[in-house]
């Protein structure tokens, strides 16, 4: 049986089946010649691809990829330009040990790399040898990822970008670098665009090189054995988060806004120091290994889930734990974590320098100190609750009065911390001292209570270096001499007198 068509519809048959089976409407590799620098022209490539169709191949949406084999070039041209505004791919491809090879514009005019999903859901960047996109004297105006992006680059081999990385589509996209048995080093040269939003996750001893310190854009750092170079005076605001065996090359003032540590991960500062900037966040799991230093700066957070059992610590440092004059925890840690009175040796370093201001408190009602004794960070919990003032004309003294003023029938001592509230119809309290009192922490937080503080008939003073808090609306009035008194007065609010 044959099957007649008509004339017209058989010829727009044909076209659909020729549109299929055309090279320019699917994603199809091309090899390089090396006949001239030319990347348009046909005839430096096979297949080839027809002089027409140099746009479809290359421009527009196409998702076409490039191929680099030194053993299949019939001329001698490594370094390929282009001299059209805008270069679309798929993937880069260069065979083991075809090393020279670049792609870069043709001139200084302003020209963008749009790199788009080649078929497997990402751009592949498969090298085998040393590549460049873009180069020092002819830089991309923009490397843009419409997709992720998977560079498997090979051991002792670099790929360059030269040219400001930036995204677009919505989402962030995510760049791997790494794979098994692709150690190679992805160097990038220029400052990101500020669309650039992606997460990096480098592995298996694959190496980051930042030859400009905005080269990453905005987005998150997970190394997860891998490497990165980062040799910059600066602060690095993408979160870092490292897991596995991993290293890192810094300068001595490199800093990081947020640095995470999984359990057993081991950071490798090649003789460094793992800096974390002044507020900076430092988060770790059960266990973890630096080799190195490590440097927290001023106001810094340290952040974990749990306490350590006794004998054991979150983080072992090799080197030199330097710490800032104040240490804190962060909210997630104050508020998430069981605590119990005792010390918990948080970091254990090879020696320590510096020390953080020795007393604060964490949330509303625990009291803990820091102490540097025989090269630990150690937190001592001292009270899971202060001392709270129950309300009512009291004496608050050393020697236990006959009545409690505090909660829970309470017993002041020396190493005791103190806070006074709102009491409810808002009376004036009046608090008498007697004898000398040095709480390691005074804290009146009131609105519509005030206090008065007088000194008992046979005398009563303030001692030590506890700081006194007021916050709150409401007056603090303290009647005393204080003169051996040497800790901070911090004023968030109402008056003091």
């Amino acid at each position: 049986m044959k099957l007649h068509l008509p004339l017209n519809l058989l010829s727009s048959l044909l076209a659909c089946m020729a549109a299929v089976s055309s090279p320019h409407a699917v994603a199809e590799t091309y090899t390089w010649l090396g006949g001239t620098v030319d990347v348009h022209l046909n005839t430096n490539w096979t297949p080839d691809y027809g002089s027409s169709n140099w746009s479809a191949t290359w421009a527009g949406t196409a998702t076409n990829i490039m191929r680099f084999d030194a053993d299949s070039m019939t001329g001698q041209i490594k370094a390929l330009q282009a001299s059209f505004n805008t270069l679309s791919l798929g993937g880069i491809t260069v065979t083991d040990n075809s090393d020279g090879f670049s792609v870069s514009k043709s001139n200084g005019s302003n020209r963008t790399v749009n790199l788009r999903d080649g078929g497997e859901g990402y751009t592949l960047f498969d090298i085998g040898g040393d590549f460049s996109l873009g180069v020092a004297s002819q830089v991309w105006n923009g490397v843009v990822f419409n997709s992720n992006a998977l560079f498997k680059i090979a051991s002792g081999k670099t790929m360059n970008i030269y040219g400001g990385l930036g995204t677009a589509g919505t989402g962030t996209r995510t760049m791997t670098v790494g794979a098994d048995g692709f150690a190679g080093t992805l160097i990038l040269n220029t400052a990101a665009q500020s669309s650039m939003t992606a997460d990096w996750v480098i592995s298996h001893g694959a190496t980051v090189q930042l030859n400009n310190a905005a080269a990453l854009g905005s987005g998150s750092v997970s190394l997860n054995g891998g490497n990165i170079t980062a040799q910059h005076d600066t602060v690095y605001n993408n979160a870092l988060a490292v897991s596995g065996s991993s290293g890192m090359t810094v300068n001595a003032a490199t800093r990081f806004a947020s640095v995470s540590l999984s359990n057993a991960a081991v950071l490798n500062m090649n003789e460094g120091t793992l800096g974390i900037a002044n507020a900076g966040v430092l988060t770790l799991d059960s266990s973890g290994t630096i080799t190195g230093n490590l440097t927290l700066g001023n106001a810094a957070l340290l952040n974990f889930s749990a306490l350590p059992a006794s004998g054991a610590y979150l983080l072992n440092v090799t080197g030199t734990l330097t710490v800032g004059s104040e240490l804190l925890l962060g909210q997630g840690t104050i508020e998430g974590v069981t605590w119990t009175e005792g010390s918990y040796s948080l970091v254990q370093a090879g020696s320590v320098e510096g020390v953080p201001a020795s007393s604060f408190v964490l949330g509303d009602n625990l009291l803990g100190s820091w102490s540097t004794e025989n090269n630990n960070l150690t937190l001592v919990v001292e009270q899971v609750a202060l001392l709270e003032w129950k309300g009512g004309d009291g004496i608050w003294s050393v020697t236990a009065p006959a009545s409690s003023p505090w909660k829970n029938d309470g017993v002041y001592n020396n190493a005791s911390g103190v806070v006074m509230g709102d009491i409810d119809g808002s009376s004036l309290q009046t608090v008498t001292i007697d004898g000398v009192v040095s709480p390691s922490i005074m804290m009146v937080q009131a609105d519509t209570t005030d206090y008065v503080w007088n000194a008992a008939d046979g005398g009563g003073a303030l001692e030590g270096s506890g700081n006194l808090e007021k916050t709150g609306s409401a007056k603090l009035t303290i009647n005393m001499d204080n003169a051996d008194y040497a800790g901070k007065v911090i004023l968030g609010g109402g008056r003091l007198k």
